[in-house]
């Protein structure tokens, strides 16, 4: 544990620059995240705009049908 100390008794200024390395990584990762966030969101909201506009087909097929029955009743 001596040669541990020691490294650290003599180098304890290198943490000022691996401070700015590891504040670098973590700000990528944080970047990294968000993107991955926003890909997620957007792909929820196609997902739902799909199922939104599956919904409208499957109304306007019923109008259509219940419009053409009407006609053959007549």
């Amino acid at each position: 544990m001596e040669p541990f100390f020691d490294f650290v008794r003599h180098y304890w200024w290198l943490i000022f620059p691996l401070s700015g390395l590891f504040g670098g990584w973590a700000r990528s990762w944080s970047k990294a995240s968000e993107r991955r966030h926003r890909r997620r969101v957007e792909l929820y909201k196609l997902k739902n705009a799909a199922a939104d506009v599956e919904q409208a087909s499957r109304s306007e097929v019923q109008a259509l049908l219940e419009g053409h029955d009407a006609v053959n009743r007549r």
